[in-house]
């Protein structure tokens, strides 16, 4: 087990490296609840959640949401709107959304973790004008209302994080039942 972990690891070093994938996340191999949480959590997505195929460019992501017919879309949370961390920062404030279309634009404790230049100034302009497009936008830091106050003309609510909403018992209830 221990020597396949390893390979994962080594895998996604690889692509991170060479093939620039940020999206990749690497675990310790040697973590001793590393099959335990990755059994957990894949139960959970699986019990839970649906989740599409792997979108691999926006006209992979245009043609799902379009064939989906979607009443709403949410963005959130935890810095989604840092372009640092993100692939494609436009994705994130939906610009794969036709201007004139019917689903609901929300950001829900939307993120930018931090205020100095989380977006390129090269790209700030669209994702202002994208902003302006969402029916409801909340952010999860009070500094974030300000700046996008003073950036985007938007007044955002301030929320709390959504992993707080519930109470502990709540998650390990939640844990116990995969």
């Amino acid at each position: 087990e221990y020597m396949l972990r390893c390979l994962s690891v080594a895998k996604c070093l690889i692509l991170k490296l060479f093939c620039k994938r940020d999206d990749l996340q690497i675990s310790d191999p040697f973590f001793y609840k590393y099959s335990v949480y990755k059994h957990a959590a894949c139960n959970f997505i699986k019990g839970n959640i649906h989740v599409s195929r792997p979108l691999g460019d926006n006209g992979q992501l245009r043609n799902y949401v379009n064939q989906s017919n979607f009443d709403a879309i949410i963005v959130g949370s935890d810095q989604v709107w840092r372009a640092d961390y993100s692939p494609n920062i436009t994705n994130y404030f939906l610009d794969f959304l036709q201007e004139q279309s019917s689903v609901k634009r929300i950001a829900y404790a939307a993120s930018f973790g931090t205020h100095h230049h989380p977006i390129p100034e090269s790209l700030l302009s669209t994702c202002v004008n994208l902003a302006k497009r969402f029916d409801a936008i909340s952010v999860r830091e009070k500094g974030s209302v300000g700046f996008m106050e003073k950036i985007f003309g938007l007044t955002p609510q301030w929320v709390l994080d959504p992993t707080l909403l519930h109470t502990a018992d709540f998650y390990r209830n939640l844990y116990k039942s995969q």
